[in-house]
């Protein structure tokens, strides 16, 4: 898994915004999925959405059989902090294990036996 460089998007009226936008991606079986953090005009068709502070993680449909996992993983160890806010030293509510992903020739049931571990 790789993450793209985080950035603040401005649109072409010259509104930007306070929330750092970035793409985590994979390649699975010669496809690249992709879950996107704080997106730009995002629509409930598009796919899942959560919250993770004031930021958005979403993912759109129709990608990787592992993306719910990923997804989650995510979730759980993600936290966004506004420029200019002070860091909390407190744990997020959504607070979980790290680990290193990797899902290279990686199959569903493999991948939840490393988890159950």
């Amino acid at each position: 898994m790789a993450v793209s460089q985080p950035y603040f998007y401005e649109t072409a009226g010259g509104a930007g915004s306070d929330l750092p936008t970035a793409s985590f991606f994979w390649e699975s079986f010669g496809t690249i999925n992709t879950i996107e953090l704080t997106p730009r005009q995002w629509v409930e068709s598009n796919g899942r959405c959560e919250p993770v502070g004031t930021s958005q993680l979403c993912y759109m449909r129709g990608q990787d059989m592992m993306l719910d996992v990923v997804f989650e993983m995510i979730l759980d160890t993600l936290s966004v902090t506004p420029p200019g806010a002070q860091i909390s030293t407190a744990q997020p509510e959504r607070s979980g294990a790290v680990y290193p992903i990797d899902l290279s020739n990686t199959t569903p049931e493999a991948f939840r036996q490393l988890l159950s571990n």
